[in-house]
């Protein structure tokens, strides 16, 4: 946290790419909303957890980022723009023209925004309901769903926030969209009768480095505007994709950890490589750890074995605020209940 001090901000976010060992920004100059977002809800978590003088820079962290700097309108609706940097989009007033309109990962910022001191109740509502819901299903129950609806987009902000214990102002549960979009990836993996890959224990459709490069896979439903699209995927498989659902769907991530067991070839110095994929003669396995792979996947086997990061992040003051602000309810019985089960 003290080194964070020394790396490039603006308005409180943090620029998207440094040099590990100068700490300097590389050329983009790009400050993102959503990296700068995953850091202060791991920032916040180790607060809770050090207390004393962490903290202390957690909450300087939390009170100094202008999430009104990136609040704008699409439709009426208010939104938060996705980047900043007078580098890149110089034609556009510095601005990203991609903006977090639709459901994607940013969960987060809501619950950071409404959970700074002093933020606007009407504001953070009027955030959270602004950008667009779709709906849809694959062979199961009904979901939020993303574009490309890869499998990572479910997962970052449960991490920290415990949906399982919270409806929304209108009634609806992040947790139960999560394990209904955890069981349409895994069915769509199972249905690809082509592959020698894909199987009811090796799935996991997100985003991944693999043998041709960084890719975004995802399953359906994805698309939007009433079209079909076309999202092909090559036989590639992401363990972290499983491993990180396993708080949404426990019995099926475990059959897939140990299926990913069972490959020697995928283990490594930091436990399972980033993907596999055995669709041409000679099987192809990562050699490379993406720490944004390896995070969620380690949060969420510690939150189901011991809640851990879920028991820090929901009792500090930023979540409890967001909670308030926000008008999330406790769940009834009911969904306790279907939760256990």
């Amino acid at each position: 946290l003290e080194t964070l001090k020394k790396v490039d901000s603006y308005k409180g976010f943090y620029v998207h790419f440094i040099e590990q060992k100068t700490l300097k920004n590389v050329k983009f100059k790009e400050y993102s909303t959503i990296d700068t977002a995953i850091l202060l809800m791991g920032a916040v978590t180790a607060g809770e957890f050090f207390g004393s003088e962490v903290k202390t820079l957690v909450n300087k962290m939390i009170n100094s980022v202008d999430w009104n700097f990136f609040v704008t309108e699409r439709k009426d609706r208010k939104i938060f723009k996705m980047a900043y940097s007078d580098v890149l989009w110089q034609d556009n007033g510095g601005w990203c023209k991609s903006t977090w309109h639709e459901f994607a990962e940013q969960l987060m910022m809501y619950i950071l925004y409404a959970g700074q001191p002093g933020s606007d109740k009407k504001l953070a509502q009027d955030l959270y309901f602004g950008f667009s819901r779709k709906v849809g299903s694959y062979k199961g129950e009904n979901m939020i769903y993303c574009f490309g609806n890869a499998l990572f987009i479910h997962q970052f902000t449960g991490c920290f926030f415990d949906f399982s214990k919270y409806v929304d102002l209108k009634g609806f549960n992040w947790h139960k969209n999560s394990v209904a979009a955890t069981l349409a990836n895994r069915q769509y993996c199972i249905d690809q009768k082509w592959s020698k890959t894909y199987h009811e224990n090796s799935w996991g459709l997100t985003a991944f480095e693999g043998k041709y490069g960084y890719k975004v896979f995802g399953a359906p439903p994805f698309g939007f505007y009433d079209k079909e699209i076309d999202m092909p995927i090559d036989g590639s498989v992401a363990p972290y994709a499983a491993l990180s659902s396993i708080v949404y769907t426990p019995k099926e991530s475990i059959e897939a950890l140990k299926y990913f067991a069972s490959l020697p070839e995928l283990k490594g110095k930091y436990g399972f490589t980033d993907s596999y994929n055995f669709e041409e003669e000679e099987k192809y396995f990562s050699t490379n750890y993406l720490g944004i792979d390896k995070g969620p996947t380690i949060i969420m086997l510690d939150n189901f074995l011991n809640g851990t990061t879920w028991k820090y992040f929901m009792q500090s003051d930023v979540c409890k605020r967001a909670i308030d602000i926000l008008g999330f309810q406790p769940i009834g019985e009911e969904f306790k209940n279907y939760i256990k089960k």
